[in-house]
């Protein structure tokens, strides 16, 4: 029986390593991307090649609010409205599970490529998150090297106790079980 199968399936399987079908399997790495989410706009920033990036929200760009803003300037702003993100003709828009829903819709509805990235909450979900968004602007090799950034950011040797703490977030923001700051502490 697979024997069988092998036979069957091997035109099949020589059809898709051609070149012409693994082009037409791999979508084009996108060429005009825009991010309307500060999160995304960070995943961007550190995996992108910088020619790619047409435009990222205006909160990534303050120091106060981005560790990634030097990695922002000389790249224009958007605040997430439909007119703004049209304007850069983008082959894949980035947004989040916190922009405005009439907004995604419309640029669903409009025919652009959307990608929506939910808020990670676990270290998992955002190293996830890390890898996808690394696939897909087509660059999923650099993925690993933030990923170990990111752990290795972590890591804080000979320091094994239990800590309490209460984080408070801008716009009076708090988590607690099941966030990424709980699997942080």
């Amino acid at each position: 029986m697979l024997i069988l199968l092998a036979v069957l399936c091997a035109p099949v399987a020589a059809e898709l390593r051609s070149p012409s079908v693994s082009a037409q399997l791999t979508p084009p790495m996108p060429q005009r991307i825009v991010s309307i989410n500060q999160c995304a706009d960070e995943l961007l920033l550190n995996l992108a090649d910088r020619a790619q990036i047409k435009s990222v929200s205006h909160y990534v760009k303050d120091p106060n609010t981005s560790w990634d803003a030097p990695l922002a300037a000389g790249i224009p702003p958007n605040r997430g409205r439909i007119e703004e993100v049209l304007s850069f003709d983008p082959d894949l828009v980035l947004v989040g599970d916190f922009n405005a829903r009439s907004t995604v819709n419309l640029l669903t509805e409009l025919g652009l490529s959307v990608v929506e990235l939910a808020h990670p909450r676990t270290l998992a979900e955002a190293i996830a998150q890390i890898y996808r968004v690394a696939e897909l602007v087509g660059h999923p090799q650099r993925a690993p090297a933030l990923v170990s950034a990111l752990e290795q950011s972590l890591a804080v040797p000979g320091n094994e106790s239990l800590v309490s703490a209460v984080v408070y977030q801008p716009n009076g923001f708090t988590t607690g079980r099941i966030s990424v700051i709980d699997d942080v502490m």
